[in-house]
């Protein structure tokens, strides 16, 4: 499972990438995040990924995901809170 943890810091999010084996931060602005995603799942399979994310952050993140990964997201395994 890949946790994805977003919080605001200023003008910018810091995005915490943390699994079992590592965690890694980022800083990323709105948009750069949402391309980050796509990058990530070039990258990384996306099935059990749960992202934790500002209020301001999901409703632009669950759009992208319903274009981007339909199937994931409908299984619920790709998940937003």
């Amino acid at each position: 499972m890949l946790n994805v943890t977003v919080s605001k810091q200023d003008a910018h999010y810091v995005v915490a990438y943390i699994t079992e084996n590592f965690e890694r931060k980022v800083v990323h602005t709105a948009e750069s995040f949402i391309d980050s995603i796509y990058n990530l799942g070039r990258k990384w399979h996306l099935n059990e990924v749960h992202f934790e994310l500002p209020k301001e952050l999901v409703s632009s993140v669950t759009s992208f995901l319903r274009v981007e990964y339909p199937g994931e997201l409908y299984e619920h395994r790709i998940t937003v809170a």
